[in-house]
């Protein structure tokens, strides 16, 4: 059973909460990206003076923003490298029929990466 919260209790939290003071936001850290984000305007103005990406970012890391030329390439365009794990949908499917005889499933298969086919055993090389 879910815990039940009184509407008064909501209320007193809610003007504890207003009551708050604002935090120093000098103070606050920040990633790369936000601080990219923040410098936007003034990379695009270096880029329009004729700046390349690696002299920005020499001239960040020299003043204590620490980026590599790729990452001001990526964020610039609003990206972001992540990995995507392959979903259950984008694996391979078994296509209906496809099921391997007892014959095939007793066969050796040769090792992953291995070359073996018909190029190979003709001397052609892989393809």
């Amino acid at each position: 059973m879910k815990k039940q919260i009184t509407l008064a209790t909501v209320l007193d939290v809610k003007k504890k909460l207003d009551s708050l003071p604002r935090v120093d936001n000098g103070q606050r850290t920040v990633t790369t990206r936000e601080a990219i984000q923040v410098l936007k305007k003034q990379i695009t103005e270096l880029r329009n003076k004729g700046y390349t990406f690696v002299k920005i970012a020499e001239e960040l890391s020299r003043h204590g923003i620490e980026v590599k030329e790729s990452t001001l390439r990526l964020y610039r365009k609003g990206g972001k490298l992540q990995r995507q794990p392959v979903s259950e949908l984008h694996r391979a499917a078994p296509v209906a029929g496809s099921h391997a005889t007892e014959a095939e499933e007793a066969k050796p298969r040769p090792p992953a990466g291995s070359r073996s086919g018909q190029y190979e055993q003709l001397g052609l090389g892989h393809r």
